[in-house]
């Protein structure tokens, strides 16, 4: 008991300012804790949590622990009300060929169509009560149309998508929170009703977008666009592949690299124009007048974008950030991190499960918290030596120490959704990051701001080139050997394990704090035990694979869901891009010593029988249309004398966003 005191009294002594830090922690453990639970919690679950939590706090004082429960019960329940208050009618199975009529609300420019989101007004066959309040459609070509204009058209509607595979990304989530009821494509040429002729933000972000295509060529184009307007459609696949395995494709999505860029340039060079002037530099706040005009400028940048979500969350970050230097405090600290976090989660606690969220804030902690304990050797670095050379030193060490660092703690992330990780990430994040942060930005900046008075040329052209050097530097890092690491599908465990472990790591200051790195090293244990499925069938049936024993897979086609096929590639630790055996017949096959059938045109006798149709069947185990239409993507594991399945919709069936 005398060791255990003396090391909780040396613990609480180093960390007891440290304490405040995990509110914003236990409050995403709460709302965590909602999204993790495989039914719909009873809104009275609600009231008796707020009983809890006021229960608590009359004993708060007295037992301060109590406050993890506070936030824990505060968090479950502001994700329950916040999901109960974006409910709104869904369709529950598809429409084919269905009138429609609706305002559009966001555009997404692709390569050769346009993602619409329309504000619906009518669809034929939907009573008022059953019509989605909005629907995303897929419309093909590229026709001019704008945010605001009134749209009749024929179109094929279905209920947003379960995930492609089991415990995959819920599609379906995603569209409960954004409201929208439905998803399709357009079947024939949509018809203006009413157009939109008011100058908006859209037409201006429309203007840029095809300035930059008239002056750039198509590949350098594709790059600059989302960098200024966030339509990530633009880009080519062969760029964004290079870009993926390079590690740098997050440049191409608007987020805290390119709002803080803009936030830092600006501030930095409204402060030395200040401060060019003497009697402005001794008389004013020159500091803070500087993060006013940035904060501004980025505000201006967050609309110009599209306001896409990550852009969203990383100016509420920067907001934080400015505000603390009007109020003179620390601009980026733990604790300015830590506020940022549970306010973005106060405004929307959905975007806790999403990996743009988990990364951008991994890399902040981890960044901080390096240089909370580099603060001391970065400022007795070189103290006698010329100040030119010290400043270029600093600038390499913080260019390559944070790239690691933030590398690292995305890294870790990545491997859970996206089931890679790009070897060369750091060497490819360093090589770009001078020209995409000194040269690109700032040239891309100024360009529009005279794109008014048609100066925007040569600047645009610079950009360009420097655009040019980055896709040849990204290409040459791509082509590395082994620049892709793929792995099977990690549980969700892992993912725990990883933020908890970063958490830890970065919020201590003990030594206590690099247990951190063993909960993350633990992390890494469940995907040891991983099994790959021996059968894998599409929702619907239109797309079935299976593997022999040589661990090859056999698909049924090349042409049909190239989603979900690339989907379960990937989640397979497979390489999407290469060609596949896509020659399989419905007929029956000898998988793991067992007889399967793929939608036979009779079955007789077979352990396992898939079935597109209603047929009568003499199988031991048939799973039917119904069935695969209601409960997704089926992945089957052959196991000795057994038959083990799970489906896409397991731990949804109960959710508000299942809809099937």
């Amino acid at each position: 008991m005398h060791i255990l005191r003396n090391w909780w009294e040396r613990f609480h002594n180093d960390n007891s300012s440290r304490y405040n830090l995990w509110v914003a922690c236990c409050f995403c453990f709460g709302i965590a804790a909602y999204f993790a639970v495989p039914f719909e919690p009873a809104l009275s679950w609600v009231i008796a949590l707020s009983l809890v939590v006021l229960g608590c706090l009359i004993f708060v004082r007295r037992w301060p622990v109590l406050w993890c429960a506070i936030l824990l019960c505060a968090g479950f329940g502001w994700a329950q009300i916040a999901a109960y208050q974006a409910k709104a009618p869904m369709v529950h199975w598809r429409h084919h060929h269905v009138a429609v009529e609706g305002k559009i609300l966001t555009q997404d420019i692709l390569p050769n169509a346009q993602r619409l989101t329309l504000q619906v007004m009518h669809i034929d066959g939907l009573g008022k009560d059953s019509t989605p309040e909005r629907i995303r459609v897929r419309v093909n070509g590229t026709h001019d149309y704008h945010k605001g204009d009134i749209l009749q058209m024929q179109a094929t509607l279905m209920p947003p998508a379960l995930p492609f595979i089991p415990s995959g990304y819920a599609f379906s989530r995603q569209a409960w929170f954004q409201k929208v009821g439905a998803v399709g494509y357009g079947t024939a040429t949509p018809k203006v009703v009413r157009s939109q002729t008011r100058p908006s933000l859209s037409n201006t972000r429309l203007r840029i977008l095809r300035r930059m295509r008239e002056v750039l060529p198509k590949e350098q184009a594709g790059v600059a666009i989302p960098l200024v307007v966030g339509e990530q459609g633009t880009v080519l696949p062969k760029t964004y592949r290079i870009y993926k395995d390079a590690g740098i494709a997050h440049v191409l999505s608007v987020s805290g690299l390119h709002l803080s860029l803009i936030g830092g340039f600006v501030f930095m060079l409204t402060r030395f124009l200040l401060t060019l002037i003497p009697w402005l530099a001794l008389r004013l706040p020159v500091k803070k007048i500087s993060a006013l005009v940035a904060l501004c400028a980025v505000f201006g940048y967050l609309l110009l974008s599209g306001m896409a979500v990550p852009a969203q969350r990383a100016f509420l970050m920067l907001l934080v950030v400015f505000l603390a230097v009007l109020l003179d405090r620390q601009a980026l600290s733990m604790r300015t991190a830590c506020w940022a976090c549970f306010l973005i989660l106060c405004i929307a606690p959905q975007s806790l499960v999403s990996a743009g969220f988990q990364m951008s804030f991994a890399a902040v902690f981890v960044l901080i918290a390096v240089y909370e304990r580099l603060q001391k050797p970065i400022a007795s670095f070189m103290p006698n030596g010329p100040a030119w050379l010290r400043w270029l030193a600093l600038l390499f060490m913080g260019f390559f120490i944070s790239n690691i660092a933030a590398g690292a703690a995305t890294g870790l992330v990545a491997l859970y959704h996206f089931h890679q990780l790009a070897v060369y990430s750091i060497l490819g994040n360093f090589l770009t990051s001078c020209l995409f942060g000194f040269v690109i930005m700032p040239l891309l900046f100024f360009a529009v701001i005279l794109m008014p008075l048609h100066a925007d040329t040569y600047l645009l052209l610079l950009a360009g080139k420097a655009l040019g050097w980055v896709n040849s530097l990204a290409e040459w890092v791509a082509q590395l050997p082994s620049a892709l690491w793929r792995i099977p599908q990690l549980p969700t465990l892992s993912l725990v394990c990883f933020l908890v472990g970063i958490l830890w790591l970065c919020l201590w200051r003990s030594r206590e704090r690099y247990l951190g790195v063993l909960l993350i090293l633990l992390g890494f244990v469940p995907g040891l035990s991983y099994q790959a499925p021996d059968i894998l069938v599409s929702q619907g049936g239109q797309l079935f694979a299976f593997r022999d024993d040589a661990d090859v897979w056999h698909f049924s086609s090349a042409t049909k869901e190239k989603a979900t096929r690339r989907a379960w590639l990937e989640s397979l630790g497979k390489d999407p891009d290469k060609a596949v055996d896509a020659s399989v017949a419905p007929g029956p096959y000898t998988i793991q010593g067992r007889r399967v059938s793929f939608n036979p045109a009779q079955c007789q006798g077979e352990d396992l029988v898939f079935l597109w149709n209603e047929q009568p069947c003499d199988a031991k185990q048939v799973i039917g249309r119904r069935a695969l239409w209601k409960k997704g993507t089926h992945a089957v594991w052959l196991k000795n004398q057994d038959i083990h399945i799970t489906t896409a919709k397991d731990g949804l069936s109960h959710r508000y966003w299942s809809a099937y």
